[in-house]
């Protein structure tokens, strides 16, 4: 009885290596996850294996690599919306001094035509005093 237990126990411990060897050699990180978990058990009674410490430090690593791929995804999209962010205000401003180069030109022949219409009136004065 005690060697079946034995037997078993070993079987399922390589059934276990089996399916984290399986995991690692896929790569995914939740196919990772889901293996350590369905095969922490035998860890936890003591049947620790090499290729379960390297399951872990594999989910490890992927981990970090999404952790930094996530990371360098929202960096670039804070960039991005800064970037939109810059270029709208140079958008702003040159609207701002388009409007006000438009309204110094409408107040300059304003001036203008106030001026031509005083010499004008300045002609036509001097038109009626010679007469």
């Amino acid at each position: 009885a005690a060697q079946q237990q034995q037997a078993a126990a070993a079987a399922a411990a390589a059934t276990a290596a089996a399916a984290l060897q399986s995991a690692i050699d896929v790569g995914e990180l939740q196919g990772i996850r889901d293996a350590i978990a369905e095969h922490a058990e035998a860890a936890e009674r003591g049947q620790r294996s090499a290729v379960l410490q390297h399951a872990r430090r594999r989910r490890d690593e992927l981990a970090e690599a999404q952790r930094r791929a996530a990371k360098a995804q929202k960096v670039a999209r804070q960039k991005e919306k800064k970037e939109e962010a810059r270029a709208q205000a140079r958008a702003a401003e040159a609207a701002r001094a388009e409007s006000e180069a438009a309204a110094r030109a409408a107040e300059e022949a304003r001036a203008a035509e106030a001026r031509a219409a005083a010499e004008r009136a300045a002609a036509e004065r001097a038109a009626a005093e010679r007469a």
